[in-house]
């Protein structure tokens, strides 16, 4: 696969405006989202904590509508990016049940990856007993850690996008991210800090850096997916994003 190459600030500016074209639906989704999330979890404990059963049964329902929103967010995201949003509508955060299975086995095989990638050598080094190779086996863990979340970054992308299962996921992650680490890598710092000063605009911030970022993200998958067919919304897209071309 030919290596795509991107640019970080032109990623974010792509995110900023096509936010600035989308603002009220894409707050209110992210609103959605977020309420589906947090008010729940108030009446399942208040309510339901004296029956552990049925709170544990609650609970896992409440995670399913969980994901099945995080899902149709990101489907939302990725429509957006390439192009395609006057097709949206609210209800597409909850269409996309039928992948749960696929997106909840994909993020915890995700997770454990990386987990391992970063326990490994902090266990191994621990078998020394040598304060010095401690410190070397955690740099390690955590130089390891970053390479891996970012190789599979695009897992939950796949699956969604295409609904492949969470191992072919796992796998096209990697070949797309296979050249480009060290800018995915800058480029998710930039995101981080972009969402940190959100949150310190008493957490208001996080309603337009939040969608502008998962934008600017979408953008880079369905960019490193080589989506954009047809040459007149490539030309137009991508270079007011600023990608090579």
């Amino acid at each position: 696969m030919s290596e795509v190459k991107f640019y970080v600030d032109g990623a974010i500016s792509f995110g900023w405006k096509l936010f600035k074209e989308n603002w009220g639906f894409l707050i209110g989704v992210f609103i959605i989202n977020l309420l589906i999330i947090i008010i729940p979890e108030f009446f399942i404990e208040a309510m339901l904590i004296s029956n552990v059963g049925l709170f544990l049964i609650v609970n896992l329902l409440h995670l399913f509508v969980i994901y099945m929103v995080e899902i149709g967010y990101l489907k939302i995201l990725i429509t957006l990016a390439r192009g395609e949003g006057d097709r949206l509508e609210v209800m597409e955060l909850f269409r996309n049940y039928h992948l749960f299975f696929k997106y909840f086995v994909g993020i915890l095989l995700y997770g454990l990856i990386v987990a391992i990638g970063v326990v490994t050598p902090i266990i191994i080094s621990i078998l020394f007993v040598s304060d010095l190779i401690f410190f070397f086996g955690v740099v390690l863990g955590v130089i390891i850690g970053i390479i891996l979340a970012i190789k599979f970054f695009f897992v939950d992308y796949f699956i969604v996008d295409q609904e492949l299962g969470p191992l072919e996921a796992l796998e096209r992650s990697a070949e797309v991210t296979e050249e480009i680490k060290g800018e995915l890598f800058l480029f998710m710092i930039v995101i981080l800090l972009i969402n940190i000063v959100g949150a310190l605009v008493l957490l208001l911030g996080l309603l337009v850096t939040v969608p502008v970022t998962g934008l600017a993200m979408a953008y880079v998958y369905c960019k490193l997916n080589e989506d954009y067919e047809d040459e007149e919304l490539e030309e137009r897209l991508l270079l007011e994003a600023g990608f090579d071309l």
